[in-house]
């Protein structure tokens, strides 16, 4: 693995203590240019996970609060009449970045979370019948509280499917959970941190990790995967999409143990963060990964 993508991991487990593996699996996402879902309860990082990753990769960022009264156009933006040339402009919205933090995205209304369905999906956003592209990479990364906390609306499948990595963080263990009270906050820590990917480095990686082989075996292995689930969970069929994500963090997890190729563990360890916030709006995130664990038991390596 390249040395800087160490200096990333090693600076964020500085700040956000016990969660080495998820903070590879968030850096691993943001690399594949897909989009992260982070779901626990309030105080537990999922912010600071957020801000530490876009401030170490040289992104743009911005955030938006969802709240039950915010609306499309606070997010994507809107028209606004220009009295001077007696016109209308289109006024660009927070969208408009390389890394959207939406943060607790399950406090807003459906109709709000489906303002970013066609932006995490196509790159851009329809006004009024005009088309206007995002700046690229474009990572939506949204932290979501569990579905049973006051005030929250439950995403739609099509909205979960359109992430790529699901991510459970959990309370940190006692000597962890000690490191955070002995140190500053992570805010005055995240403020000391400074880029160490430029973005020519960020797409240099994106494109090595898209150009990691894959044999037939291991995709076999993967369409084992999705056929044993589908057939458990009918009612909420997993898509191609998911299973075109799994290859691609399949790709990545080879990529960061540097290989050039694919076996069936980095699959098998992938499985759970790709597959398990899609099976169904009745399963939390961390729920969902234990099934997809259970199930991968089941399934062979031919």
């Amino acid at each position: 693995m390249d040395e800087k993508l160490n200096q990333i991991i090693s600076k964020i487990n500085n700040i956000l203590f016990g969660h080495s593996e998820r903070v590879e699996m968030a850096l691993l996402s943001l690399l594949c240019e897909g989009h992260l879902l982070i779901e626990d309860i309030p105080g537990v990082g999922k912010t600071t996970l957020a801000k530490a990753l876009c401030k170490l990769l040289d992104l743009n960022f911005k955030r938006v609060q969802f709240t039950n009264d915010i609306l499309p156009s606070d997010i994507i933006g809107g028209l606004i009449f220009k009295r001077e040339t007696e016109e209308f402009i289109f006024n660009k919205g927070p969208v408009f970045t390389n890394l959207l933090l939406a943060d607790e995205i399950n406090r807003a209304p459906g109709r709000t979370q489906s303002a970013l369905l066609e932006v995490m999906q196509e790159y851009k956003v329809s006004v009024e019948g005009r088309e206007y592209d995002v700046p690229r990479p474009f990572i939506v990364m949204a932290t979501q509280n569990p579905e049973n906390h006051i005030g929250t609306f439950p995403l739609p499948e099509s909205q979960k499917d359109r992430f790529f990595l699901g991510l459970h963080l959990g309370v940190p263990e006692r000597e962890s959970e000690l490191k955070v009270l002995q140190m500053p906050s992570s805010h005055e820590r995240i403020q000391e941190l400074r880029s160490i990917l430029t973005k020519e480095d960020f797409n240099k990686h994106k494109d090595n990790i898209h150009s990691i082989s894959v044999s037939d075996k291991v995709l076999n292995y993967i369409l084992d995967i999705m056929a044993i689930l589908r057939s458990d969970y009918k009612e909420y069929s997993l898509s191609p999409r998911a299973a075109q994500a799994l290859v691609l963090a399949s790709k990545a997890r080879a990529y960061l143990n540097k290989r050039d190729y694919v076996i069936p563990e980095d699959t098998k360890i992938m499985a759970p963060y790709i597959l398990g916030h899609r099976l169904g709006e009745n399963l939390n995130l961390k729920k969902g990964q234990e099934i997809v664990h259970e199930s991968i038991s089941k399934v062979p390596i031919r």
